[in-house]
């Protein structure tokens, strides 16, 4: 069956983000149908849109979102590929500085940031525009983690034409050369094809532009068949490039980089290299009976817990509103008690011990610039159970407890019943949140103003006694009740 237009765009926008990913020595992207549909909802309703906006999910760091509009004044519909989009996010490196991680350049950093695994994009017309919304997950751009997530492109590509701030991948044309050719196969499986023949091929021929420049890009697309009837695709692609004349072709398009031409306008999202996001800590590993060993030195109880420096210790803690913290944590015990009674485990009652603890540490982390970090605080001997969450935004946003504690539940899709896990990484907050033989709950939430001007959000729960303890999840993580 032949490929329809959109599955095309898809298929390129993946092949283009993998190009430029493995140029920076990062691992490929999967390609999502849930993170697609997401990106395909929110692409149709900016398409009716007059302003381009971060989507809900995005903002609470759901998942990493790049957004692009082109528009024009003309009556031809306006369309944009794959490849084009996701070359216009990548020339974002331009305004990247990688010796401070920082700059207006979240489009391209989330391309290439290393965590991510997934994405999804989707596309939509309206009348004079058309709307690109990609979805990425795990979401990209966390404060305080770029220099790990965001490398700069391999020495090997750098040396075979990639230079900083360049705009195309490593063999493409330099913006002074009168035509160049470049081809790149963009495997859509990696598994060998010498057990295949060749069942359809499909080429396509269009022309776009670069900045002032004209691409002719060539497209095939071979679809392989083996002896079982298994299919495989693979998509390659050839650019020719040609500089423009400088005044340049009738038709041409009006860049965002104040080019001039026809009235077409691309536009993306403008995007710091610090969003908002929310995520949790990776947990320890599962302990035994419950405890773990002291540390080695006693250090300062104000700043234990999260490795604050200097700085962090003199910044102002922002006053507390006693009867919101204490609605809020009514808030998270309710729904971490839902979540329990489907688990067969008793629901568990708030500490005001617990939550003094809690919220000490909730405010230590907020005015913190450290990613962060469990707590080795105790508890009547023995070591607290515990789930955090952050939130680093521009504007001075909130997240619900509900969603929260859902973030945290939502671990339990990766968590295999009626084990004993040696790693609990992935699901640690979930079977923390279930735990049967935990009973008390402490909740802190603080919302500080960094020196940057953006706002740290984070969120802490405690629990006693602690869960996730070696050999005991079988008789604790109990399935959910159907």
């Amino acid at each position: 069956a032949a490929m329809s237009k959109l599955a095309k765009f898809r298929l390129e926008a993946l092949s283009a983000h993998n190009s430029y990913r493995k140029m920076h020595d990062v691992p490929l992207l999967e390609y999502d149908s849930e993170l697609e549909s997401s990106a395909q909802e929110y692409a149709e309703e900016l398409a009716e849109a007059e302003e381009l906006r971060v989507s809900h999910g995005a903002s609470l760091g759901i998942f990493g979102e790049n957004i692009s509009r082109r528009t024009s004044s003309k009556k031809r519909r306006p369309d944009i590929s794959g490849a084009e989009v996701t070359s216009l996010w990548y020339r974002d490196i331009e305004k990247f500085d990688y010796a401070r991680g920082t700059g207006r350049a979240g489009n391209f950093t989330q391309l290439v940031w290393r965590d991510t695994r997934l994405f999804g994009i989707g596309k939509a017309h309206a009348p004079g525009r058309v709307v690109v919304v990609a979805h990425y997950s795990p979401a990209g751009n966390v404060r305080g983690h770029f220099l790990e997530n965001v490398p700069p492109p391999a020495a090997s590509d750098a040396g075979a034409g990639q230079r900083r701030g360049s705009r195309e991948p490593a063999g493409a044309a330099s913006a002074s050369a009168a035509a160049a050719v470049t081809s790149t196969a963009l495997d859509v499986s990696e598994d060998p094809l010498f057990n295949y023949r060749v069942k359809s091929r499909q080429v396509d021929t269009h022309e776009v532009r670069e900045g002032r420049a004209a691409v002719v890009v060539r497209r095939e697309l071979v679809e392989y068949e083996d002896t079982e009837g298994h299919t495989k695709q693979k998509l390659v692609e050839e650019r020719q490039r040609r500089q423009a004349s400088s005044s340049g072709p009738e038709d041409e398009d009006s860049r965002s980089d104040g080019s001039s031409g026809s009235g077409a306008e691309d536009e993306t999202a403008d995007q710091e290299t610090s969003p908002s996001y929310l995520t949790s800590p990776a947990p320890p590993t599962p302990t035994k009976a419950g405890t773990r060993e002291p540390p080695a030195t006693t250090p300062n109880p104000a700043t234990a817990a999260t490795g604050a420096a200097a700085d962090d210790a003199k910044r102002p803690i922002p006053k507390r509103n006693p009867a919101e913290l204490h609605r809020f944590a009514k808030h998270v015990l309710a729904a971490i008690n839902h979540h329990r009674k489907h688990h067969d485990a008793r629901p568990l009652r708030l500490s005001s011990e617990l939550c003094e603890l809690a919220q000490q540490l909730a405010e230590q982390q907020a005015v913190s610039d450290e990613k962060l970090r469990p707590s080795s605080v105790s508890y009547r001997g023995q070591r607290l159970g515990q789930s955090l969450a952050a939130r680093v935004s521009a504007a001075n946003t909130d997240a619900s407890a509900e969603h929260v504690v859902g973030l945290w539940y939502a671990e339990g899709r990766a968590y295999e019943y009626r084990t004993e896990p040696s790693d609990i990484e992935p699901f640690g907050n979930f079977t923390q949140l279930v735990w049967k033989a935990s009973q008390e709950l402490g909740v802190g939430r603080c919302m500080a103003q960094l020196p940057g001007g953006a706002y740290k959000l984070v969120v802490v729960c405690y629990y006693f006694p602690t869960g996730n303890v070696s050999f005991e999840f079988r008789a604790n993580v109990l399935p959910p009740k159907k």
